[in-house]
């Protein structure tokens, strides 16, 4: 199974190789079929510039498009990280003011509630001791 997976690693490293040499390949022919006029470097046409001159130029534009491509690709990713980022925290941000508004609306009912509920313990509490019987027990009823 690992032999598999080494084949499989190496067989892509191939086919990008390959895919790599076809594109330079491709690039000098535009060069030589479409630059003549169009292609000037340091004053030089492409008939008066060397052949290892243009596929080294060739070789250079495939690695910067590819440099290219791919931070561009990282940035797209970190700005839709951040993105993702910025709304969530926009939402949080919702929430928390809602939570404020209705803390601020009903905080004060939440307070004269807690007030009475513990008016109340305290007048039931009050209750059952003087309802204490120590003849019997805390189910005395006053007799």
């Amino acid at each position: 199974m690992l032999e598999n997976q080494q084949r499989g690693n190496s067989s892509s490293a191939m086919l990008m190789i390959v895919l790599f040499v076809a594109v330079i390949a491709a690039g000098v022919w535009a060069v030589y079929t479409y630059g003549e006029g169009h292609v000037i470097i340091d004053g030089r046409t492409v008939s008066e510039l060397e052949p290892w001159e243009i596929i080294g130029g060739v070789i250079a534009g495939v690695i910067a498009l590819i440099v290219g491509l791919t931070v561009g690709l990282i940035g797209l990713i970190i700005g839709l990280v951040a993105m993702v980022i910025s709304i969530v925290l926009g939402l949080i941000g919702v929430m928390a003011g809602l939570f404020i508004t209705i803390g601020t609306l009903l905080g004060p009912f939440l307070l004269l509630a807690a007030i009475i509920l513990l008016m109340r313990r305290n007048k039931q509490a009050a209750g059952a001791e003087a309802a204490w019987c120590p003849e019997h027990g805390a189910d005395c009823n006053g007799h």
